[in-house]
């Protein structure tokens, strides 16, 4: 944790913690940049939600089935632009949005958009750092820009069989 005074002073402090998800794969791992949620998902398809507000005793939220069929690998994690919406891509190829949704005791992530599917495995998301769009790459070398509210695919790129691992925006999205 490092924080930053009016003048420019900087106070770090080093905080660690296990954070177990039951025995499961580890698969996939965001952080909103808040830093007070951990997103972890797993080979069974399940993403442990962390809260972090106490640094010193992180809370297991909720863990939610993110995947169509339990057993399908969380193979892509993101968050949008202000941290609150999940973007996940999975084994199968299926791209969604999931916000943390008020219940009757907590919050508990709900799917919000479910986007058209990747004919392969998702292997990276990319949120645009201005809007709601964002990128989607496949272990096929497929790449596609969604935007999250409409559910439209805006642009796909074919790709040439060899996986993408790694997409991104330009800072101003241009």
């Amino acid at each position: 944790v490092e924080t930053t005074s009016l003048f420019g002073d900087a106070q770090r402090e080093e905080v660690r913690a296990t954070l177990p998800v039951g025995g499961e794969r580890v698969t996939a791992v965001t952080l909103p940049p808040d830093g007070n949620t951990a997103y972890i998902a797993t080979a069974a398809g399940r993403v442990h939600r962390w809260d972090l507000r106490d640094k010193s005793t992180p809370k297991l939220a909720d863990v939610t089935q993110v995947t169509a069929e339990p057993g399908v690998a969380v193979t892509a994690l993101a968050t949008l632009i202000g941290g609150r919406s999940l973007l996940v891509g999975d084994a199968g190829g299926a791209v969604s949005v999931w916000f943390p949704v008020r219940g009757a005791n907590d919050f508990a992530l709900r799917r919000a958009h479910v986007l058209e599917p990747m004919a392969a495995a998702v292997s990276a998301l990319a949120p645009s750092p201005r809007d709601r769009r964002f990128v989607a790459a496949a272990d096929d070398g497929e790449v596609r820009i969604y935007q999250a509210s409409s559910e439209a695919t805006l642009a796909r790129m074919p790709g040439d069989g060899s996986a993408a691992h790694a997409v991104g925006f330009a800072p101003k999205g241009n």
